[in-house]
């Protein structure tokens, strides 16, 4: 049986959750609910053609909905970090930048020992896997650097998106109250494409901009598979 090993992962920050809307049922179930999510653009965003290019995105991606709801859904993820083992920390330099050498081997040392502690408790995650194909409800939601995408109910404004580079794999990130340290709370979907020159088509892959921040995130083997299968590990 493996005892659970700690992984680093490194991604990229991609914005800040802005306004947590309906569900994609709601949306079309009232109508005030649909201007309500309309009118939310003007409250997140103050410039014209910034609220433009998200009518736009917004367009495409609810017919990328209306026709693929199920395979967005299962993207959407809620992680409870009391249970889901994850640690995030903010790097200095942007994501286009190389990690220095000191930052690698500090990270590196802290998996290690992360990794014999683990060992000496005899911890394992394969006890608790359960594959059930079930997801949480998924909410629409705005974020800062026009984000628009599918989130998990527990997400809240104020959370972190970090994006991966060349997967689809979006986590929502949570910071602590008395840590400058992140926790994995979901992961979401991304409208990825929409907004890029007026593109109506869905990119396969997410890549970040080179000036986006860098974040490390820690976790065991059990975190990554929720984070990444298309399966429910609980």
């Amino acid at each position: 049986m493996n005892q659970a090993q700690i992984v680093l992962t490194v991604g990229a920050v991609g914005g800040t959750i802005l306004h947590m809307g309906p569900t994609f049922h709601e949306l079309y179930s009232s109508s005030a609910v649909y201007k309500e999510w309309k009118r939310s653009f003007g409250k997140c965003y103050s410039s014209s053609v910034d609220i433009q290019r998200l009518r736009k995105a917004n367009e495409a991606y609810e017919e990328v909905l209306f026709h693929n709801l199920g395979t967005a859904t299962t993207n959407v993820r809620s992680i409870n970090p009391l249970v889901f083992e994850s640690s995030g920390t903010l790097l200095s330099g942007a994501w286009g930048s190389p990690l220095s050498q000191d930052a690698v081997e500090k990270i590196a040392l802290e998996v290690s020992e992360e990794n014999a502690l683990n060992m000496a408790r005899g911890r394992s995650w394969e006890d608790k896997l359960d594959l059930s194909s079930s997801t949480p409800t998924a909410r629409l939601f705005l974020g800062s650097g026009l984000l628009l995408g599918l989130g998990p109910t527990q997400a809240a404004e104020g959370d972190l998106v970090c994006q991966f580079d060349r997967t689809n794999v979006v986590a929502i990130l949570r910071k602590e109250e008395v840590r400058d340290i992140y926790r994995l709370v979901g992961s979401a979907d991304l409208s990825t494409g929409h907004l890029e020159k007026g593109m109506t088509g869905r990119q396969e892959w997410i890549v970040p901009t080179a000036d986006a921040e860098s974040m490390a995130i820690r976790m065991d083997i059990r975190t990554l598979y929720k984070l990444t299968s298309p399966f429910q590990v609980d």
